[in-house]
């Protein structure tokens, strides 16, 4: 049986919790969500249609959720939210190389390294 946390323990982890969502608001900004992204895709050269599609991906992945609820509660909750919260934070680190795919391969191939990193990002977050 599982032991439901005490007032006591839930105001005790309440600025962790308070903490962990300010740095995750900050990181989505950084990232995928803020003017930094659309900025460092035009640094890219890409184009304005290049960076709307890019950015379609994201709240279109949200209909997968539909389709895999029953499978995350088989899963466990709490355990498919940390295995892909954590997921979608290592696809992200992938952004890091994209100087280097541009330099080494051409922008074309850094728009499908970029779309399939922002796919990935997205289905992680949908889940």
């Amino acid at each position: 049986m599982i032991k439901e946390p005490t007032n006591v323990e839930k105001i005790r982890g309440l600025p962790w919790g308070i903490g962990a969502d300010a740095a995750n608001t900050v990181f989505a900004q950084f990232t995928f969500f803020g003017s930094a992204f659309i900025l460092f895709l035009s640094q890219l050269n890409f184009n304005n249609t290049q960076i709307g599609f890019l950015f379609s991906l994201i709240p279109f992945s949200g209909v997968v959720a539909l389709f895999v609820a029953p499978a995350v509660a088989r899963f466990g909750y709490k355990r498919t939210f940390l295995t892909f919260w954590g997921l979608r934070k290592v696809v992200t680190i992938f952004l890091l190389f994209t100087p280097w795919v541009v330099a080494k391969f051409g922008g074309a191939v850094a728009l499908i390294y970029i779309t399939v990193i922002v796919i990935a990002f997205s289905l992680f977050r949908a889940i």
